[in-house]
């Protein structure tokens, strides 16, 4: 159990007494107050799962769109005999690509959709010069003309536009995510403290100190970041 000092508080790993002058726990080593540490690190931290995220949905838009992509190409230009056709389905389907690639990754993000749209477009353009590199074997000479530019540059609105529509849809799977609450946050940071409020009075404080404008939601989720990260959690 803890108990109150006048002048300190119990270590809340091993329950060994430290002086409010003191930083380090005598007994365990533990650092309360690490001050060796750059804010950026902690804002880096809470961004990691969000560039996943990103990756992740970048990646699955592109492998659906491509999916898309490779099956109607493979039907399509079975079934068109003329060259010329060929060329204008080819290019309509590479911007229906680049519209589902672009729809897929608006459905999982949770933030800057036209952003992820971009980069998607940009993968499935360069699905579509893999394509007509396979497919026709276009010479450096013919391959970049007025019509290959336009089509590009459509699969990359396509894109982009797909995103910020499936972003915005109710079906988006934003919509689904429950954020933390300060209580529950509040009561994890509890907990790893031995169930000692001051402790955790400090440590929000001590995030005060980074972020003195902060809401007090955002300094106990850096607080607990911070705690994980300090006892190699």
């Amino acid at each position: 159990m803890n108990v109150e000092h006048d002048d300190g508080i119990d270590c809340p790993k091993c329950g060994a007494y430290i002086r409010v002058t003191q930083s380090i726990c005598p007994h365990c080593g533990l650092n309360l107050y690490p001050t060796d540490y750059d804010h950026q690190e902690l804002i880096e931290g809470v961004d990691s799962g969000s560039l996943s995220l990103s990756l992740q949905a970048i990646l699955i838009g592109w492998l659906a769109g491509g999916f898309v992509f490779f099956i109607l190409h493979l039907l399509l230009r079975s079934l068109i005999a003329a060259q010329a056709n060929q060329e204008i389905i080819i290019s309509s389907i590479s911007v229906l690509g680049g519209l589902i690639s672009g729809l897929v990754t608006g459905f999982i993000i949770n933030e800057k959709p036209a952003c992820h749209g971009i980069f998607v477009g940009c993968l499935t353009v360069g699905t579509d010069i893999l394509f007509d590199f396979y497919w026709h074997n276009v010479g450096e000479e013919g391959f970049i003309n007025l019509g290959s530019a336009i089509t590009w540059i459509m699969i990359v609105f396509c894109a982009i536009v797909g995103s910020i529509f499936a972003y915005h849809s109710p079906f988006s799977t934003k919509t689904y995510e429950f954020p933390e609450d300060e209580y529950s946050i509040y009561r994890d940071l509890l907990s790893r403290v031995q169930n000692d409020p001051n402790v955790v009075e400090r440590l929000v404080e001590f995030e005060r100190t980074k972020i003195p404008h902060a809401d007090r939601i955002v300094l106990m989720k850096n607080a607990l970041q911070r705690w994980k990260r300090d006892n190699r959690l």
